[in-house]
């Protein structure tokens, strides 16, 4: 039979820090409560980057909110290469902000104590080369940039063609007429020296596009001046219609380009409308203005006269402009003071660039209804 030792576990004094029962010395919990025997100033802690709680070195979450340590240290460590990133950024912005140019824009420069220019160093560009119709050809420009020793010079090409003309300075804008035909056209610039030798050229081609088409020109027509007079009466008949019109035939030795249209009218009593027109017996305007195959206006002057009847005041109208009209005469009108006059005599003149012009008239006036006489004077040109 097999005896069991008896292992015997060397108390001593100790005693657990929570229940204060005695426990095996070197124990890390107590075997009565489970508390922890390990003296706090033993264990490794830090803080907890959200509640800032007291937690052990090996814990991943806090014991108190919950944060997962792990991912609050990413978080900072990504913040942190940001702030670094950002300051790299300030400063290449303010390193190539202050640093000095390091292109010379200014072109090669002389040594003037040396008194030499090396050639190498010569610059010439071309740009802004602009092809236009001008006249009856194309106009080629270009605006040249250069530089070179204090007694060279530039020169243009255009299309095969040296310009005479020395450019000393720079830039400058050459230009020069080429041909009429449309297409590709060169231009050319070149540096010379002071014995004319070409050590620098640039070109640059341009499209040359837009040649108006060619028009005939119409003939030139000799014309000469013709005077022609005549006068119509416009009225109505038999009373029975407010409204009349007609026509006038006025024949030329030729065809007619256009007329200066000056004439009066005078209102009378209508003896084929059976009565003596009320008031309006005596009323006269002048008219004048110009007329041809494009549009005719005329400007229309009533009289002093009793417009609104002789019961009221006398009147002087205002001239009016009347557009596509070659004669305009306004008529009595009782309400003449207040709104003008509604009723006229009218007419138009047609058939332009022929020997005869048609002047159409028509009337209208509801109480008088005047005979109306119209005298008109054209002074025309002929061909």
């Amino acid at each position: 039979m097999v005896r069991k030792k008896r292992v015997v576990h060397e108390v001593g004094n100790a005693k657990c820090v929570n229940c204060h029962k005695p426990v095996v010395k070197g124990s890390k919990f107590c075997k009565h409560c489970g508390a922890s025997q390990v003296h706090h100033k033993a264990v490794k802690v830090h803080t907890c980057p959200s509640c800032k709680g007291i937690l052990e070195e090996f814990s991943r979450f806090c014991k108190h909110c919950g944060a997962n340590i792990d991912a609050f240290a990413h978080s900072n460590f990504v913040r942190i290469l940001l702030y670094f990133i950002v300051f790299l950024v300030l400063a290449l912005a303010l390193l190539i902000f202050f640093s000095p140019t390091l292109v010379d824009f200014e072109g090669p420069v002389v040594d003037d104590n040396s008194g030499s220019y090396d050639a190498s160093n010569s610059m010439l560009k071309m740009n802004n080369a602009v092809c236009s119709w001008k006249d009856d050809s194309f106009d080629l420009c270009a605006t040249v940039n250069w530089a070179g020793d204090t007694n060279d010079y530039a020169k243009c090409s255009f299309a095969g063609n040296l310009n005479d003309k020395k450019w000393t300075n720079s830039p400058f804008t050459c230009c020069q007429k080429v041909d009429d035909k449309e297409g590709v056209k060169l231009i050319r610039s070149f540096i010379f020296d002071e014995n004319g030798n070409a050590y620098g050229d640039e070109g640059l081609s341009v499209s040359c596009m837009g040649r108006p088409s060619q028009e005939v020109p119409a003939p030139v027509l000799s014309t000469r001046e013709y005077e022609q007079s005549f006068w119509l009466s416009a009225k109505v008949v038999g009373g029975q219609s407010a409204y009349a019109s007609g026509s006038k035939l006025i024949n030329f030795p030729g065809k007619v380009k256009s007329c200066e249209i000056d004439g009066r009218w005078v209102t009378d009593a209508n003896n084929a409308d059976g009565s003596d027109a009320a008031y309006c017996v005596g009323g006269e305007g002048i008219f004048f203005g110009t007329a041809d195959l494009f549009g005719q206006s005329i400007i229309s002057d009533p009289g002093l006269f009793y417009w609104a009847g002789y019961d009221k005041r006398i009147l002087d109208p205002t001239s009016k402009i009347y557009d596509d009209y070659a004669f305009y005469a306004s008529l009595c009108d009782d309400a003449y003071i207040s709104h003008g006059s509604r009723y006229y005599a009218r007419g138009k003149l047609d058939g332009f660039q022929t020997n005869q012009l048609k002047l159409d008239w028509n009337y209208f006036a509801n109480f008088p209804r005047p005979e109306v006489d119209i005298f008109m004077d054209l002074k025309c040109q002929i061909y």
